[in-house]
This record gives C-alpha cells, structure tokens and sequence, in this order.
C-alpha cells in the first residue's frame, strides 16, 4: 500500500511539473500570499558568438555523393559476414518429391533435380 502511495505522489508530482517548472509555481504562490510581485531581473542581451566548426578526425565531409547501393547486389562481392552455400565437410543432402524425382536445395533455397 505504502508503494502504491509513492507511486501516486511522484505521479503527482510530474503531473504537475510538466508545464511550468516548481520554481515558477513557488514565486506565484510566494507573490500572492505576500501581495508583492516578484522582482525579475532582465538579462542583457549579449551578442551570441558563432561556434567555431567542429573537426572530427576520421570522418570526411559530406560533399561526397552517397553511393548507389549496386555493390550490395553484385555477385562477386564478398564480405567476412557472408555465409557459405553449404559447409563443405558435410555430404550434399538429397530430397525426394511425390512423384520420386532426387533433388538437392542450395543457399538460396532452389530446388536443383538430378537427371
């Protein structure tokens, strides 16, 4: 019960966060229980200085175009992460349809029948 009561008052308390910060909440209350408004000093307006770019060693500029994505299809490309067909200390597996036809399935899942 206890836990279900803290969950509710910090529920509360976000609830009524959200909006406005308590520092705004607490000079509103504070002002009107005292009758006097609360005193806001300005802040001077100073020139905002431009950053200065940021360089990045390793990363080139964004000049360069994006490239085109044909490398991922092309067929004699060849990373670590790609997978064999089939591991070669394994004997091929062969199925055999309804109709009594041997046939073996390579990577890309395609039925390939003996003749």
């Amino acid at each position: 019960m206890r836990l279900l009561g803290e969950i509710f008052v910090i529920g509360a308390l976000i609830y009524f966060g959200w909006e406005k910060p308590f520092k705004e909440s607490v000079d509103q209350v504070r002002s009107k229980l005292t009758g006097k408004p609360t005193e806001v000093a300005p802040i001077p307006a100073a020139p905002t200085p431009t950053p200065a770019p940021r360089i990045v060693p390793g990363i080139q500029g964004l000049s360069t175009p994006t490239p085109s994505g044909a490398w991922m299809w092309d067929p004699n490309h060849r990373s670590v992460l790609d997978r064999p067909a089939y591991d070669q200390t394994q004997p091929q597996t062969r199925y055999q349809d309804a109709s009594g036809r041997s046939y073996w399935i390579d990577a890309q899942g395609v039925r390939h029948y003996d003749q």
